[in-house]
């Protein structure tokens, strides 16, 4: 069974490669070895295609202590919110929530979730809303909102607006390379041709700080192509090998 960022990646790149519609067949298959992610065929051409998240460390207590199992607990969070309004048969489009650290109290995780599913099922006929503010915690403010109707998912934002943004790229940089760096070694020796997608954990990170870490990563040579998937967005090609991937990106 895929993760849920495996999934989402998917769902985005699935997205964009039919919006371009120069394809008359796309079919993704499920490998029968654990990797790559998927098998995806573009008229009959085969490419591997692997999907990871990058995800920021959160600062949590009066230390500022950077805790990683922060962000895991809220992807969890927002599992459990996605799986409720599948269950209501109210999901219909792509949301996000954004949200920061969360107390540990079941009574804030109970009002968060029920406020996410008040809003997308007052959404559920429209193609689009506005952001609607779900609740507050601290200096956090907690925020859904709905993009579009082609895919059917939450997905969540991670609240980074009170560190600096040397604090973010510095982040960003370390996270990027270090998985870089194990998705280059999964595939060392190996002559597929791999597509890498990195869910965009960071949302507020800027783009060319994506870019520059790729483009001198020498990981991702192993790659034919690198994007960066950001929820309710077009894949932004962060890399590519050859030619190809950039003209249907410039499309």
């Amino acid at each position: 069974m895929k993760k849920r960022h495996e999934e989402l990646s998917k769902n985005e790149f699935d997205r964009w490669l039919r919006t371009l519609k120069i394809f008359s067949s796309i079919e993704w298959v499920e490998p029968s070895e654990p990797h790559p992610d998927w098998q995806l065929l573009l008229d009959g051409k085969l490419w591997f295609v692997e999907a990871t998240t990058i995800v920021p460390t959160v600062e949590q207590g009066k230390n500022q202590i950077m805790e990683p199992t922060v962000t895991a607990s809220i992807s969890d969070f927002i599992d459990e919110v996605e799986d409720l309004a599948r269950s209501e048969d109210c999901l219909s489009g792509a949301y996000t929530v954004a949200v920061g650290p969360m107390p540990s109290r079941h009574s804030f995780r109970k009002q968060i979730a029920a406020k996410s599913l008040d809003y997308i099922r007052s959404t559920k006929e429209l193609s689009k809303a506005p952001p609607h503010i779900i609740g507050e915690y601290g200096e956090y403010v907690y925020e859904t909102e709905k993009h579009h109707n082609s895919k059917n998912y939450v997905a969540e934002i991670i609240d980074l607006r009170f560190r600096s943004n040397v604090e973010i790229d510095d982040d960003l940089t370390a996270q990027l390379s270090m998985m870089m760096d194990r998705k280059a070694d999964r595939y060392s020796g190996s002559s597929e041709a791999v597509l890498l997608l990195l869910l965009d954990g960071f949302h507020v990170a800027s783009p060319d700080v994506w870019k520059n870490v790729v483009s001198s990563s020498d990981s991702a040579r192993r790659f034919e192509a690198v994007f960066r998937i950001k929820p309710a967005n077009d894949p932004f090609l962060l890399y590519s090998k050859m030619g190809y991937w950039r003209t249907l990106y410039q499309r």
